[in-house]
């Protein structure tokens, strides 16, 4: 359910960052950064994240900001703002006091990584989704990039036994309630099969996939 973005964000999320389940909610709402909300695994990100219950604020153009408030985000600001650090900072001691300590960076250049890192600051922790570009400044923040060879592992590894509970127990949860898909996730279908696969791959190459998810239709 969901494909790769839904795992990518399940695996930054849950086992990287250790937010917990919708049905085990934090007791008071923290902050949360997910940079880039409007890719596959941004949009997923917010969902889970408020799902968890914290206070998602990300970054997107002006066009999906609507899209992104109905999956849960508290708070959108346009990823072109200069200002966008003090912001985000702001946004988030209005409105609980406290400062940004996790987050997810779902674009993962160079200058998006310096960003994040600035916003969650020292002792601040942030996934990112792409191995850290060269001469890239942290800024004091613990970076941690995913690992997608974390699937390939032996069982009983702690990744293993979440998606194991993922799968079997969370997943059902999510779909009987209801929970996961409302606020559902606009697609672009290519219906024509695996002929299409390559004018599917160059749209998405091209940065067009923003705010939908892009999905091949296997005849």
């Amino acid at each position: 359910m969901g494909g790769v973005a839904l795992s990518a964000a399940v695996h930054g999320l849950h086992h990287r960052l250790g937010l917990p389940f919708a049905f085990e909610p934090i007791p008071f709402p923290k902050p949360f950064l997910v940079w880039g909300g409007s890719t596959g695994v941004g949009m997923f990100s917010v969902k889970l994240a408020s799902l968890a219950g914290y206070k998602v604020v990300t970054v997107a153009s002006k066009h999906n900001w609507e899209l992104l408030k109905s999956l849960g985000a508290s708070k959108v600001f346009d990823w072109r703002d200069p200002d966008i650090v003090s912001h985000i900072k702001s946004w988030a001691v209005d409105e609980g006091g406290d400062f940004i300590k996790q987050g997810i960076d779902t674009i993962s250049e160079k200058n998006s990584v310096e960003t994040c890192a600035e916003i969650v600051g020292g002792g601040g922790k942030l996934i990112t989704l792409l191995p850290i570009p060269r001469k890239t400044n942290p800024k004091g923040a613990y970076i941690q990039q995913m690992n997608v060879f974390d699937a390939l592992k032996p069982k009983k590894t702690t990744y293993s036994r979440l998606m194991t509970e993922w799968n079997h127990n969370v997943i059902p949860k999510y779909l009987e309630s209801g929970l996961l898909y409302k606020g559902m996730i606009p697609l672009k279908l290519y219906t024509g099969g695996l002929e299409e696969l390559p004018e599917a791959i160059d749209y998405m190459r091209q940065g067009k996939a923003s705010g939908h998810r892009v999905v091949v239709q296997l005849k």
